[in-house]
Formats: structure tokens, C-alpha cells, sequence
């Protein structure tokens, strides 16, 4: 179980390598809409070797980005969460977007 001395933290080498530099950023995405905003941590590797993100290309076709970038919600009772919902996964689109 979670707590803060086990902290629930997928492996984000695992998931984009460990052959360039991880960088991360928390971005925060408030919506006027929206009762509240969530905040997203951000982890990604840019590099002029890495390939160009088909992912993003096909989501912001003006931006060309080399190499991965992740998304996690940040949870209130866990360190991050899933992104289950239709209006989650556009908010942390627009938290990429907003970051790139």
C-alpha cells in the first residue's frame, strides 16, 4: 500500500530509456470551465538524435518533437494517478501542449 515511506511511482526509465536525459516539470491546467484544474507531472528527453514523436506530430502537427514525453496526473491521496477518464486524457494534452 502507498504511504510516504512506499511512494507508488511508475518507472519512467523503464518506460523512455535511460540514453538521453530525463527532464521533468509539474504543469498545472486550469480550465474556466472546469470546478478545478489537475496537475500533471511531465517527464520527457528531447535531443537532436532522438527520432520525431509520431505521437505528437499526429496530435500538434506545427511542433516537431524529438523524443518521449510522459504525462502523469498528480493524485491527492497517491503521488500520481491513472488517467481512466475521456476529460482527463485532454487535459493532460492540453498540459503537453501548454509545455512544448
Amino acid at each position: 500500500k502507498e504511504s510516504a515511506h512506499n511512494p507508488r511511482f511508475p518507472s519512467v526509465e523503464a518506460i523512455l530509456g535511460s540514453q538521453h536525459q530525463i527532464y521533468s516539470c509539474y504543469v498545472r491546467v486550469n480550465v474556466t470551465d472546469l470546478q478545478r484544474g489537475e496537475t500533471f507531472l511531465v517527464f520527457f528527453q528531447f535531443a537532436a538524435t532522438l527520432p520525431t514523436n509520431d505521437s505528437l506530430e499526429a496530435s500538434f502537427p506545427d511542433l516537431e518533437w524529438r523524443g518521449g514525453i510522459l504525462a502523469m496526473r498528480v493524485g491527492q491521496m497517491r503521488q500520481v494517478t491513472g488517467l481512466q477518464n475521456r476529460r482527463v486524457q485532454r487535459l493532460a494534452q492540453l498540459a503537453i501542449q501548454w509545455y512544448v
